[in-house]
């Protein structure tokens, strides 16, 4: 089982908790704070508000006897035993980059248990430490929040859901002799099966008294991998290996080997079994190959052969550095990253059954999915649904399209603006808004082609001014000049700003927006704020942007969320 890190750091700092936590959010960290209770002050973490019903009692340390019987701890060099510390850094291992002990030094104690300080024998003890987590899994044990309910022969895990404290703790811990009442373990918890022990080695710590009350030990089957017990109570009462990695396919007969692991039923034929003369044990080729939809599926790319490479985790639509590949087309001018990312995994080619690409690395590094054929090919009617399009093919239009460099999408956007929409809703007569869009199309062509030309490309045809001219003609009446102007003045604006973006796409540079991936995003604020260097931008969101799983709000900055820590601290 994976977890999020391999190892764990353990620290130990003489700094307050809360300073501790403070400074790691000002980082960029996500901490997780647990306030321990100290010598002096109630350590119960549920405490009443109303002080007439709060436990004025101190809880005081207990253990329990080999009598089952709890008994208070008299002795002050017990208070702080570094094993039950032990038991939450091992427990978490793997899932906490680090653990941070925060010991001022030391109001606490008045120096009566420690004449030091509780600083410095957490520091010799702990400090410096790294952990990893358990390498065994087993039945009944955990690993980070989970308890381990199943595991099956080919390895797989039965998780069970994260609840705290969902019933309350058995008072005995392991020692509790009603471990196998049904109706005990019902309303009571108790510990899991300690993970540091399995069926060929011993734990290390069955003489600490703290970790044996902790976790629960089974006696080790005598027989190891070759019981042939399948009792649930033997099975729940006595430890036994794990199962072969090599599953059916242990061809190791060694009696050391047999011990040390469970193996699937040995076959009474052997080689002779039917079953091998007449079928073939191996992975079948999946029959959709090359067209497969389930290259997300990992159960189904295990055990079926494709003829592509391992899919891309971000392909069809999140993998940017795809999109760059397919768009920027000139090989000099992609980098090297990029290139050895798009060969070394698969993505879903963006023309689907429709590409014309035959070579043979072509085939090797992209997934083509079929997509049902538009059955209104020849009306063409809805070519500018993009909901529609994504949906079904159609033939010279990829199924996943690139992203917009055309001046005639940009068009599309300049229409969408508040006050050209007014304009549009005050003279809704369909030559009207026909002849505006084509002044508007005209217009950001117009700024398209004074770019083109700085980069030494064709400009204009000589009688595009002509044409515009000949449009507003048919505008006025019933447009005013007024609203001609209009239109000159937010397409020439939106042109200007689409060009920018595509130059730019790395947003304004900010290193934060780096860190969080804001810079690959288009955003914008809404509402009044202190950032004055972006502008007052309002916008309604249409109900297809509002519902889009890529789009997010949110009442912070995204970069508030960075080194400064800004979205964490109260104004």
């Amino acid at each position: 089982m994976k977890t999020p890190y391999p190892s764990t750091n353990i620290i130990v700092i003489n700094q307050d908790c809360l300073a501790l936590y403070e400074k790691l959010v000002s980082e960029g960290h996500r901490p997780l704070l647990l306030n321990m209770a100290n010598a002096t002050n109630p350590g119960d973490y549920y405490q009443s508000l109303d002080a007439d019903v709060a436990d004025k009692d101190r809880s005081e340390r207990v253990y329990c006897t080999a009598k089952c019987e709890l008994k208070q701890s008299t002795t002050f060099d017990e208070y702080y035993p570094m094993k039950e510390f032990e038991a939450i850094y091992k427990h978490l291992a793997g899932y906490f980059k680090t653990i941070y002990f925060a010991i001022v030094d030391d109001h606490n104690t008045g120096n009566r248990i420690n004449p030091d300080g509780n600083f410095p024998p957490f520091k010799t003890i702990l400090d410096g430490l790294n952990v990893h987590p358990p390498t065994t899994i087993r039945v009944n044990g955990v690993s980070g929040p989970n308890r381990v309910l199943n595991k099956t022969s080919d390895g797989k895990l039965n998780l069970s859901d994260v609840c705290i404290l969902y019933l309350q703790p058995c008072q005995y811990g392991s020692k509790c002799h009603d471990l196998k009442n049904s109706q005990h373990n019902n309303n009571y918890l108790h510990p899991p099966i300690c993970s540091y022990q399995d069926a060929t080695s011993s734990c290390e710590q069955m003489n600490d008294e703290v970790h044996m009350f902790t976790f629960l030990h089974n006696i080790k089957c005598q027989y190891g991998g070759q019981c042939d017990d399948n009792d649930p109570k033997h099975l729940s009462e006595y430890d036994h290996p794990d199962y072969c990695i090599d599953r059916g396919n242990c061809q190791n007969v060694h009696q050391q080997h047999l011990f040390a692991y469970q193996h699937l039923p040995l076959c009474s034929d052997g080689f002779n079994c039917s079953n091998c003369k007449e079928f073939r044990h191996c992975k079948s080729m999946c029959p959709y190959d090359n067209c497969c939809i389930q290259f997300h599926d990992k159960q189904h790319f295990e055990n079926t052969i494709h003829s592509f490479r391992l899919p891309c985790p971000f392909t069809p639509y999140n993998c940017s550095m795809y999109v760059e590949f397919i768009q920027i087309g000139n090989t000099n001018k992609i980098s090297a990253e990029v290139e050895n990312h798009c060969y070394k995994y698969s993505h879903v080619c963006s023309f689907g059954r429709q590409c014309k690409t035959k070579g043979e690395k072509h085939f090797e590094t992209s997934i083509h999915i079929a997509r049902k054929i538009c059955s209104d090919i020849d009306k063409r009617l809805q070519l500018t649904d993009e909901e529609h399009l994504e949906s079904f093919s159609h033939p010279g239009i990829r199924d996943i399209r690139l992203v917009c460099l055309e001046p005639g999408y940009v068009a599309k956007a300049v229409r969408q603006h508040s006050r050209i929409r007014l304009i549009f809703l005050k003279h809704n007569i369909p030559a009207v808004k026909d002849n505006a869009f084509r002044l508007i199309t005209a217009l950001v062509e117009a700024e398209f082609a004074k770019k083109k030309t700085s980069d030494g490309t064709t400009p204009l045809v000589d009688d595009h001014d002509y044409a515009m001219k000949l449009i507003e003609k048919k505008l006025i009446p019933p447009l005013t000049d007024h609203d001609i102007s209009i239109i000159h003045q937010w397409a020439k604006k939106i042109a200007q700003e689409s060009i920018k973006l595509h130059e730019n796409p790395m947003g304004i540079g900010y290193i934060v927006d780096r860190s969080l991936g804001t810079d690959k995003h288009v955003f914008s604020i809404l509402g009044p704020h202190l950032g004055h260097y972006y502008g007052d931008i309002i916008i309604v969101f249409k109900k297809e942007i509002m519902f889009h799983p890529d789009a997010n709000f949110s009442i912070q900055a995204g970069t508030s969320f960075g080194p400064s820590g800004n979205a964490y601290k109260r104004s």
